[in-house]
């Protein structure tokens, strides 16, 4: 058996420093390529996130397409020894998607 598999905490605390750890249901991790942009916002009483993807990955688009209801799940680590890493499920929402404008067209993008 993986041993990063019997300590996933520890798998991932190596991870979570230069770009935020996103898993979805039946996908695993965005590599970072995927994501084009990601924002907190904690100015309310429940925090919310704002999340842009690239992809065009055939198994995300037929398994784990996001829709309302479903979860994602982040990690962050700071390179600060006295902060906390964040690790927080949030719920979608809204699903903005559409096909990107690129010459192939064959990447979607998603909010």
């Amino acid at each position: 058996m993986d041993n990063n598999l019997d300590k996933p905490g520890k798998f991932l605390g190596k991870f979570g420093y230069d770009f935020p750890i996103v898993n979805f249901k039946n996908y695993g991790f965005l590599s970072p390529k995927e994501i084009l942009s990601f924002r907190i916002d904690n100015t309310g009483f429940i925090p919310s996130i704002v999340l842009n993807i690239r992809t065009n990955n055939r198994r995300f688009l037929s398994s784990a397409f996001p829709k309302i209801g479903d979860k994602v799940n982040i990690f962050i680590r700071s390179r600060v020894k006295e902060l906390k890493p964040i690790r927080n499920d949030y719920i979608i929402t809204n699903v903005i998607s559409s096909k990107s404008l690129d010459r192939e067209g064959d990447y979607f993008i998603f909010t």
